[in-house]
């Protein structure tokens, strides 16, 4: 139907219309229907015959024609039944018709409209008017796709995302989301949010709903663990989505799953929390329990123990046997410590050889005691490695909370004064802390201060007590002994500083200053010409644990040109059963090898058998002045004196009687066949302006 083709419209009856009503519709066309700004139709009652206006024809460019079908020949394919029949409808009940259509363009392509048709019923036809959605419809089709590219993006992530409305009902997740949950993603979900996770944190995950409400981000983690498999652990980030007037429209809940980082997490937790050999918690654990339990206990008003643990002498089972085997002795005393402690009790291992227990209940020394004598008892059995039997002992030092300290410092220095009070006397057993114990401790803060001081101010210097032949007085040897002057310029005796004799650092500087003073001495009188006899010098056994004594000596006798055969190097005979024997023994060794001779200081007194002498590298052995000081006491004193004499004879050792005093011990001794001896008798130690003058007379001065 062209554009100038008369519509002749009808009467529902099929009857044509007066002949007024095409001049009325004639009227209306031109006056209304052409200027109707939407392209429109009248369309006959029966549906098949148009007349369009003139923005149709300006717009839309169909080719119209008249088919059976009428306007729904320009229909899409895929539109044309339901169109169809709602147009139908439409025309029987004479109702409105409204739809959503595609029209055929003349270049065959198709546009989206909404058709609306109103039944006028003075002109028997249709009015059918249509509104371009086109562009529109084109953006929801973008927009559309653009969700699902995001949909699918969404799924794509391993974050599990989930969308919240206000309410806290769930609108929407990912698939991430609904595998971690346990929800079909075809559910349509609208569920509570809350009541998808586990119950142990659901009170954390109301709580960031409460806040997110609010408009701020919200966090929290947690736990989940589906029926059958592994725990999950998540980072949940609640973000909340603000409308155009700033209220919370949704809530973005975006959780991480951080198992692989909790884990992590956890590991690097027990590691730095414990050690790595043993298992037990370290230094830095027991320091902050302790103070946790120290308010327990305090809130209670109850009381609790602090226990430090020496393993004695661990360092000879790693020097002899290994370090596998120290470290297995450690671990086995480890387990026996947890097995035997109570389940209260708390154990770290907090150094090498040192262990610490807090023993909740323990309210004085008796009870303090007891239990660490029954530890002891416990935990003190032989075991073996690699068939050797390994015999150790603990050195236990202790302090009770609030009779001894009311904070975890001064609990720990208490304990610690009591072990170290206990290692001062030997080693093994239990020691409490007694406050009488503290003035000990400034005693010994005190002379370490002193033995600083006298090291910078090169305040040492060595005396020296002549040992004499005892037929007639002739000095054939020098003990060098050392001596100091405090700051009001009195002379003081090694004694006034035994503390720093305990200290590695100290005494290591205290020997190395006092052996360069010697032989310093001995070069000059060398360089003066004096007949020079041998000079003995002391080692503390302390001296010996850097392992590196024996180096440094020859290093200092190389530099004086010495020769080794006016040295000797005086030890104690403990020193072999101690704490470093080995590297004693090793120094000692390489010092004989070397031409120094060795003594064996105070012999006698120590811990060893005497047969096991012969086992020593030593040339001399000094009978201590106990036994001289005994002569005079009966037959037990000069038993001994006379097996110790016949001991060196039968090893071929030179011995030397310390202690003389007196006239009548000098000649008991050569009575016995002693030939060498020191004391009083013939000279105290002496400064060396004073052994000038002796060596300078060697061969007329004589001390008696």
């Amino acid at each position: 139907m062209s554009r100038a083709t008369k519509l002749t419209l009808r009467t529902a009856s099929g009857s044509e219309a007066p002949s007024a009503e095409p001049t009325s519709f004639a009227v209306f066309k031109e006056l209304v229907f052409d200027h109707i700004p939407l392209p429109a139709w009248f369309v006959s009652a029966n549906g098949r015959e148009v007349v369009a206006n003139h923005c149709w024809h300006e717009k839309m460019a169909i080719l119209a024609a008249k088919t059976p079908e009428g306007w729904l020949s320009w229909l899409h394919p895929e539109d044309k039944v339901v169109v169809s029949a709602a147009w139908a409808g439409a025309l029987q009940h004479r109702l409105p018709f409204h739809h959503q259509v595609r029209l055929a363009l003349a270049d065959g392509s198709f546009s989206w409209h909404i058709v609306y048709a109103y039944y006028l019923e003075s002109f028997d036809c249709w009015l059918v008017k249509f509104f371009d959605i086109d562009e529109m419809q084109m953006a929801k089709v973008r927009a559309n796709d653009d969700l699902r590219h995001s949909k699918s993006m969404l799924d794509a992530s391993i974050d599990c995302i989930k969308v919240i409305n206000p309410d806290g009902n769930l609108v929407d997740m990912n698939f991430s989301g609904c595998e971690a949950l346990g929800v079909n993603p075809d559910s349509g979900f609208g569920m509570e949010w809350l009541n998808l996770l586990p119950r142990e944190i659901r009170e954390r995950g109301r709580k960031a709903l409460k806040i997110a409400r609010t408009g701020t981000n919200a966090r929290f983690s947690g736990k989940s663990q589906l029926p059958g498999s592994d725990p999950f652990y998540w980072d949940n980030i609640l973000t909340p989505v603000l409308g155009p007037d700033g209220k919370v429209v949704s809530i973005l809940c975006v959780s991480r799953d951080i198992t692989e980082l909790h884990v992590a997490e956890q590991r690097f937790k027990y590691i730095s929390e414990h050690d790595d050999l043993t298992g037990l918690y370290n230094r830095r654990v027991f320091h902050s329990s302790l103070k946790k339990y120290l308010r327990t206990v305090g809130a209670q008003n109850t009381s609790l123990a602090v226990m430090l643990i020496d393993l004695d002498y661990f360092k000879l089972v790693n020097d002899t046997l290994g370090h596998v085997a120290g470290d297995h002795l450690l671990s086995v005393l480890s387990k026996r410590l947890s097995r035997y402690l109570p389940e209260k009790a708390f154990v770290a291992r907090i150094g090498g050889d040192e262990f610490a227990v807090i023993f909740p209940g323990l309210e004085n020394r008796e009870q303090l005691q007891q239990a660490g004598t029954k530890l002891i008892e416990d935990t003190c059995k032989p075991l073996s490695y690699q068939g050797h039997v390994i015999s150790f002992s603990l050195s236990i030092g202790g302090a009770v909370f609030p009779a001894h300290a009311t904070d975890s410092t001064a609990l720990i220095k208490a304990a610690d004064i009591a072990l170290n009070e206990l290692k001062r006397n030997g080693r093994g057993g239990i020691c409490c802390f007694e406050p009488s114990m503290t003035q000990l401790v400034d005693t010994t803060r005190n002379q370490l201060e002193q033995a600083k001081d006298i090291i910078q101010n090169k305040a040492i210097l060595p005396f020296y007590q002549p040992k004499v032949r005892l037929t007639d007085g002739q000095i054939i040897g020098m003990e060098a002994l050392m001596r100091f002057y405090n700051t009001q310029g009195e002379l003081c005796f090694p004694g006034d500083i035994w503390a720093a004799f305990e200290n590695y650092a100290l005494v290591e500087r205290i020997g190395f200053f006092i052996r360069d003073r010697v032989f310093a001495d001995i070069r000059q009188w060398i360089d003066q010409g004096l007949e020079v006899v041998p000079v003995s010098v002391n080692a503390s056994p302390v001296e010996f644990m850097r392992d590196n004594y024996a180096e440094k000596f020859l290093q200092q006798m190389q530099k004086y040109a010495l020769p080794p055969e006016l040295l000797e190097v005086e030890i104690t005979e403990h020193m072999f059963d101690g704490r470093g024997a080995g590297y004693v023994f090793r120094a000692i060794k390489l010092l004989k090898d070397k031409g120094v001779r060795i003594s064996l200081d105070d012999f006698g007194t120590g811990y060893s058998a005497l047969a096991n002498i012969r086992d020593y590298p030593v040339d001399v052995i000094k009978v201590d002045r106990t036994f001289v000081s005994s002569l005079s006491q009966g037959k037990e004193g000069l038993a001994v004196i006379k097996a110790l004499l016949l001991l060196a004879t039968q090893l071929e050792l030179d011995v030397v009687a310390e202690g003389i005093e007196n006239p009548e011990q000098r000649e008991f001794l050569i009575n016995e066949g002693y030939l060498q001896g020191q004391g009083f008798l013939f000279s105290a130690a002496v400064p060396a302006s004073t052994i000038s003058k002796y060596l300078a007379n060697l061969a007329t001065h004589k001390l008696l």
